[in-house]
């Protein structure tokens, strides 16, 4: 089994919990919650470092360059490390929708590495790699006890 085939059998009709960041950095988290090195941690990460964007009814209602941009012009913006971006604002309705159990119902994989993530109420998750040379584009993280595993995507060689 590949690490495509690991993480769409995993990402299969498990609920998509919570979406956040770090940083420039989009994180989703699945499944339950659990203890994992003492936090509480969702137990599977999808790490995002590419473009990426959340669409519902064939509309866009976040995306990587919502980071970018400031949400309220009165207040300071520091890009990645304040919570002014227009992704701060839009994730939070995000997030009340997923809070509801929203499952995963289908996952695809491109032979670049692209990410296609349908899941329950219209709700679309793509990523798309834009750049030619070797980086790290996203990583999928189990903290599963059984099935611990973390897969980091660079690209198809």
């Amino acid at each position: 089994m590949n690490d495509f085939e690991f993480i769409s059998n995993i990402l299969k009709n498990i609920t998509c919990s919570e979406v956040g960041k770090g940083g420039l950095t989009v994180w989703i988290g699945f499944g339950d919650k659990i203890k994992a090195k003492g936090k509480e941690k969702h137990l599977y990460y999808l790490v995002v470092q590419c473009a990426w964007r959340f669409l519902q009814n064939n509309k866009i209602i976040l995306a990587s360059g919502d980071m970018y941009r400031r949400f309220d012009e009165t207040k300071p913006f520091d890009m990645g490390n304040d919570d002014n971006s227009v992704y701060d604002e839009k994730v939070k309705a995000l997030n009340m929708n997923l809070s509801r159990g929203v499952r995963v119902t289908k996952v695809n994989f491109s032979d670049t590495g692209d990410i296609t993530l349908l899941l329950e109420n219209g709700i679309v998750f793509q990523t798309f790699i834009e750049e030619s040379v070797k980086d790290e584009f996203w990583r999928f993280i189990s903290f599963k006890t059984e099935n611990s595993k973390h897969i980091v995507f660079y690209d198809i060689e």
